[in-house]
């Protein structure tokens, strides 16, 4: 490496392999026991801030910029993907959910969390501050993170319940719970109960408005207009 090495992980199959990850935007693969080049030299396009082996060794994970880029080791350091889940510098990277998902931490104050079978993000969490790294429990219950202002805040994951199908406290089952909609639900009278029909509003009519305000004329012209003649004749009697 050129410039400063920022990161490092060896690999869990064999002690001899090792990869460094620099700011001099490559990632070096090296064995030990052939000290004087690297094995796999990768370019990840930006200043690299970690790195990160997958289970099995032959894939490898870098972080640099707001993206990052999954290689293939067996393939000589071919790139698979590339994904840019964060809007600043992503700068440390781990696994969750038993190696299923990549965890990534950024100076944009966000955690995300990536599925590695769609690269699509399942999760994000907010911290106060920008963080330099991450960490997540083995039992996926919190997650760890470290942040710029020298404070470490720990997150445990939300006990989700559901009844039902239906998750407690989400936005249907807010929406069941409303009076709205017992009518159309499973709530069911208990005997003694009176149920009001709430189906049928109050509608006071545009003459009884003009009337309860003393305005007799305007009562009157409502009541006299061609609709309201051939539908309620009678209307214009009882005003007068």
């Amino acid at each position: 490496d050129l410039d400063y090495v920022r990161c490092g992980v060896s690999a869990g199959g064999s002690s001899d392999l090792v990869v460094s990850g620099s700011y001099d935007q490559t990632v070096l693969l090296w064995d030990r026991r052939n000290k004087a080049e690297p094995v796999i030299k990768i370019n990840h396009g930006a200043p690299v801030e970690d790195v990160l082996l997958l289970p099995g060794d032959s894939l490898l994970v870098s972080a640099g910029g707001n993206t990052v880029k999954i290689w293939d080791l067996t393939a000589g350091g071919r790139r698979l993907t590339s994904v840019s889940p964060h809007h600043k510098t992503v700068t440390s990277l781990c696994l969750a959910d038993g190696g299923q998902s990549l965890v990534t931490a950024s100076l944009d104050r966000q955690v995300k969390r990536i599925n590695m079978s769609d690269f699509n993000i399942t999760g994000s969490i907010s911290f106060p501050s920008s963080l330099l790294s991450v960490a997540v429990h083995p039992d996926n219950n919190y997650v760890v993170g470290g942040m710029a202002d020298g404070l470490v805040q720990i997150v445990e994951k939300s006990k989700e319940k559901y009844v039902d199908g239906v998750k407690v406290d989400g936005r249907r089952a807010r929406k069941e719970r409303s009076h709205r909609y017992l009518k159309y639900t499973h709530f069911t009278p208990a005997a003694g109960d009176i149920v009001v029909d709430g189906g049928k509003r109050g509608y006071e009519a545009k003459h009884d408005h003009h009337l309860r305000k003393y305005e007799y004329s305007k009562a009157l012209d409502v009541t006299l207009n061609p609709f309201a003649q051939r539908k309620t004749p009678e209307l214009a009697h009882s005003v007068l």
